[in-house]
């Protein structure tokens, strides 16, 4: 399928614009649309050094699939790292950050979370064509089996290249997912954290003037109850007490039977 002969829809699919702010939804939409078909093979001589070079063609497309393989994990765990420090800044940030900060962290938590897709699915084995125990068995029943396993170890080559170009495609998206996600936080790091440029103004307590302070107390006034008469708050007069008057001591003289002697007086 060539350029002129896609829709204006699916040109502005597989731009270059979308896919960077796409890339995933871009390459699966690739794989789909692009990579379709009918494999293109060759009409191969009946000789032995064409048999060779399709069994060698087969080996080395098996080599770059295993080699893809073998990129999924690393993959998988730098964006798994990325992921976990957004995550991160949300907690820590996110509340405290002013809306461009806001955006910021929302972009690098959908960024991370497309670039998480594709590793975690490409991680496991992936479906490879070969010749198998099937072929042996056909070749057997041909006139010349060497050049019929030949033939299908090209056509078996052609799908290992095809499968290799899809998935390429696909780490391709998830790499240019995990630079955004990494960007992105990058970027709230050195305005928010660093700077302080994407932090929210909060007031200073400590600067907020106090209202003063009462020195003193005022008496505490208690209502008067229902059976005690209300008093005066007008102050009575200080009478001072008059003195009792000192009794008289009569002194008495005990009794001697006879004429009692004048008592004196004090």
């Amino acid at each position: 399928m060539s350029a002129n002969d896609l829709s204006r829809w699916q040109r502005f699919v597989l731009s270059k614009p979308m896919g960077f702010v796409l890339p995933t939804a871009t390459g699966l939409y690739f794989n789909r649309h692009r990579l379709k078909g009918e494999l293109k093979t060759a009409e191969l001589p009946a000789k032995p050094w064409a048999q060779n070079e399709a069994h060698e063609l087969l080996s080395r497309s098996e080599d770059r699939l295993r080699s893809l393989e073998a990129k999924g994990p690393g993959l998988a765990t730098v964006a798994a790292i990325v992921a976990a420090g957004v995550v991160a800044a949300i907690v820590e940030g996110g509340g405290d950050s002013t809306l461009l900060g806001k955006v910021l962290l929302g972009v690098a938590a959908w960024y991370s979370i497309w670039s998480l897709v594709i590793p975690i699915y490409l991680v496991g084995p992936q479906a490879r064509a070969t010749i198998d125990l099937n072929h042996l068995i056909s070749a057997a029943g041909k006139d010349d089996p060497e050049q019929y396993l030949a033939e299908q170890a090209q056509q078996a080559a052609q799908g290992n290249v095809r499968r290799t170009q899809r998935i390429a495609n696909l780490q391709n998206a998830a790499r240019t997912e995990l630079s955004a996600a990494l960007l992105a936080l990058s970027a709230w790091l050195m305005l928010g954290p660093a700077v302080g440029l994407l932090e929210r103004d909060e007031p200073d307590p400590d600067s907020q003037p106090h209202p003063p302070t009462q020195t003193h107390t005022q008496p505490r006034t208690t209502p008067p109850s229902a059976t005690t008469p209300p008093t005066s708050t007008t102050p009575r007069p200080r009478t001072t007490p008059k003195p009792r008057p000192r009794p008289r001591m009569t002194p008495t003289t005990p009794s001697t039977g006879g004429a009692q002697a004048p008592s004196e007086p004090r």
